[in-house]
């Protein structure tokens, strides 16, 4: 329990609170320069996919590896928010927040766990998802639900949304009917967000292209995020996994992908948004729950695939 003079970390986090599996059918780069991103980060897109391409072959081909490590102290302070198992998160607790508390959840399913104990405390909630009709349940005075999934903005007919690894049912499924996804740059246009507090991304794949806008429109590295939960998937058929004795965890690419995931968290790990917590998913050891906080003093040395954009 926290002393008595100590902001809690509701206070902290909303300052105003009074009390206490993939289509490789549609693999990335097949897909029009407007469907992934546009204007000039689909340009910053095309031109990793191209640089990649020039580096080993295919976007990712050869064995390469990447380590991310946490900063345990980046974060001292810190609770589970949702369910204990899957469907809960790790999240930091911030010193101050950059404004109104602003949650968007993408991936819920049955399990909103996360996203009530964010509203209980007065954050304003966002949960995204294409897959299932949660508007009865879910709404409430601060909580609204989008039928909406993340991903290249535009509408997708059955059978047409750019999975990634696992996908809908590990590869068996695919859209049953026509789904609307937004970027995650589009979506805060649309709702008139300047800043997120929490960023939650659990989406089945669809996390990688996500990523890529991220960190190439700059929002990594300008605060507007101020944490990014995220559960990164990768297909065994490609990719090895495996914990050091320090508590990083090594990603090994042993075939070639038609997405290079190892350049992807190298620009991450060079990016303002910092590591400070993972671990396994509770049910696959090919996923990984990821928690990272936004670090201003944080400057990397290297340069990084979208230096230019950040």
């Amino acid at each position: 329990k926290e002393p008595p003079d100590r902001p809690s970390y509701w206070e902290r986090l909303n300052p105003g609170l009074k009390t206490c599996c993939s289509l490789m059918l549609n693999p990335v780069h097949t897909l029009s320069r407007k469907h992934i991103l546009g204007g000039a980060a689909a340009l910053v897109l095309l031109t990793w996919l191209v640089a990649s391409s020039s580096q080993g072959g295919a976007s990712g081909s050869g064995h390469a590896s990447v380590t991310l490590t946490p900063t345990p102290l980046l974060c001292p302070d810190w609770v589970r928010q949702g369910s204990a198992g899957d469907g809960g998160w790790n999240v930091c607790v911030p010193p101050k927040s950059a404004g109104k508390c602003i949650v968007y959840s993408f991936g819920i399913r049955d399990d909103f766990t996360f996203d009530a104990a964010h509203e209980a405390k007065g954050c304003e909630v966002h949960g995204f998802d294409p897959s299932v009709h949660l508007e009865s349940s879910y709404n409430t005075k601060l909580r609204t639900f989008h039928l909406l999934g993340l991903g290249p903005t535009g509408s997708y007919a059955p059978g047409t949304a750019p999975f990634r690894w696992p996908g809908a049912n590990y590869l068996k499924d695919t859209n049953s009917e026509t789904w609307e996804l937004k970027s995650i740059t589009d979506i805060r246009a649309s709702l008139q967000h300047d800043h997120v507090t929490v960023l939650k991304v659990d989406v089945e794949g669809a996390e990688w292209l996500s990523l890529v806008e991220l960190l190439s429109s700059g929002q990594l590295n300008n605060g507007k995020i101020e944490q990014y939960l995220v559960e990164f998937h990768f297909d065994p058929a490609r990719y090895r996994l495996h914990e050091t004795a320090d508590g990083s965890v090594v990603i090994t690419r042993i075939a070639e992908d038609d997405m290079d995931y190892i350049a992807v968290l190298t620009a991450l790990t060079n990016s303002k948004m910092r590591l400070w917590k993972w671990q396994w998913n509770i049910g696959d050891r090919q996923c990984i729950e990821a928690s990272f906080v936004y670090d201003p003093a944080y400057a990397s040395s290297v340069g990084g695939i979208f230096a230019a954009a950040s």
